[in-house]
């Protein structure tokens, strides 16, 4: 993660951030629901 001199993070690793965090709750949400998943 990249983070520039004044503090802020790209706009391009924000949407990175965002697409892994959905990514994780669909994940933890299928596993919750018991559902046998293979990544």
């Amino acid at each position: 993660m990249t983070v520039s001199e004044n503090g802020e993070i790209p706009q391009g690793t924000q949407d990175a951030i965002r697409h892994q965090a959905r990514r994780t709750v669909t994940v933890a949400s299928w596993i919750k629901e018991g559902q046998a998943v293979t990544v």
